[in-house]
């Protein structure tokens, strides 16, 4: 992606640059996940992919820069590296990031510990169908069968 003159001072404005060594933080919008992002010509961009392009030219395809200091709005390019998606999800796990919460700490829970218990129970001991347990507790068929036969929720 080549940025003209007045995207590339955009681009320089919004990094708080230090020493070396330190983490160059990006300033401008950042993802939910910390990331910094830069619009050129309507299109997104990763803030620390541009700075790779910036000092180290095209990022091979299928590649991932990813970052040595673990600060996601970090555009320093000493901070950054290359690495498949494979090592990115290694580098994540070792990092300690691969947590995935499941059943009621998860933001995009519908439904509670004691809704399973019931929907398991409406099922087996009333005979309640799925059409119906579906339209009782608003969610799809396809979650409740997958509820009733433990591919989500497996406990209780």
């Amino acid at each position: 992606m080549i940025m003209d003159n007045a995207a590339m001072d955009r681009f320089w404005n919004r990094i708080n640059i230090g020493a070396a060594d330190a983490c160059w933080t990006w300033t401008g919008y950042k993802d939910m996940d910390g990331y910094g992002r830069f619009y050129i010509k309507k299109k997104k961009s990763g803030a620390h992919r541009l700075m790779w392009i910036i000092f180290y030219g095209l990022i091979p395809e299928g590649m991932n820069v990813l970052h040595i200091c673990d600060n996601p709005s970090c555009c320093n390019p000493n901070h950054l590296f290359l690495g498949t998606p494979n090592d990115n999800n290694q580098d994540a796990k070792n990092k300690g990031h691969t947590f995935h919460p499941a059943g009621e700490l998860s933001g995009r829970c519908k439904l509670k510990y004691k809704d399973v218990v019931e929907i398991r129970k409406l099922h087996s001991e009333n005979n309640i169908s799925v059409i119906d347990l579906s339209k009782q507790f608003s969610i799809s068929r396809q979650h409740i069968s997958d509820i009733l036969n433990r591919k989500y929720w497996k406990e209780p």
